[in-house]
């Protein structure tokens, strides 16, 4: 295994952990931008929630399935390969849970100075 694949390797796992959380990120944005406002802006959001459903369980088995087994099922590397895909996934899911964490407070401050 080359180190070009190492770091696509965990590149493709930090994606596809932005986007199995991210439902998180965009469930906050629903409670602080969405609700209580307009219809258009209600719509738009549902719309951007379908399309980020559709990714985020799409995209990550697509990845595995071409980048960790690719043409050779019964690879030698495989558990190599899933671990470094694995360890992607899991900075990219604690990177959004973090970043998640911190607009959701900074939202709420932001709300209670304006009050």
């Amino acid at each position: 295994m080359t180190t070009i694949e190492v770091f696509f390797l965990i590149g493709a796992g930090y994606l596809s952990g932005l986007a199995v959380l991210s439902g998180f990120v965009m469930r906050w944005i629903l409670h602080w931008f969405v609700q209580g406002q307009g219809v258009w802006r209600q719509i738009a959001w549902s719309a951007w929630m379908i399309v980020n459903t559709l990714t985020a369980t799409v995209i990550p088995m697509l990845l595995i399935a071409q980048l960790v087994v690719g043409n050779q099922p019964g690879r030698p590397d495989f558990w190599l390969r899933l671990a470094l895909f694995a360890a992607g996934l899991l900075i990219g899911m604690a990177f959004v849970l973090g970043s998640g964490y911190v607009f959701d407070r900074t939202a709420e401050i932001v709300r209670k100075k304006a009050s």
